[in-house]
């Protein structure tokens, strides 16, 4: 191998290393964009998912209560029924 040969590996290992880190550097880029939109996303749906757990929280009572004077209702029945 002569030194124009080894001058053109040396040349083309460089332009290699160049578009190397080029590339690391756009796909850090692009994941910090991904990144902080993930964030806006998070912050933005914080309120959203407090309204649906006090939504949700309040759907559970309500089962809570409905299932309790179910319960007593029926209590209320079969008693009358055997005291009758």
């Amino acid at each position: 191998m002569d030194q124009k040969e080894i001058d053109a590996l040396w040349a083309e290992h460089r332009d290699l290393r160049h578009d190397f880190y080029m590339h690391e550097a756009i796909g850090d880029e692009r994941w910090k964009t991904v990144f902080n939109k993930l964030k806006e996303l998070e912050e933005d749906h914080k309120e959203e998912h407090k309204e649906i757990k006090k939504r949700v929280d309040a759907l559970y009572r309500l089962v809570l209560t409905v299932s309790g004077s179910t319960i007593l209702i029926l209590a209320g029945v079969i008693l009358t029924e055997i005291l009758v």
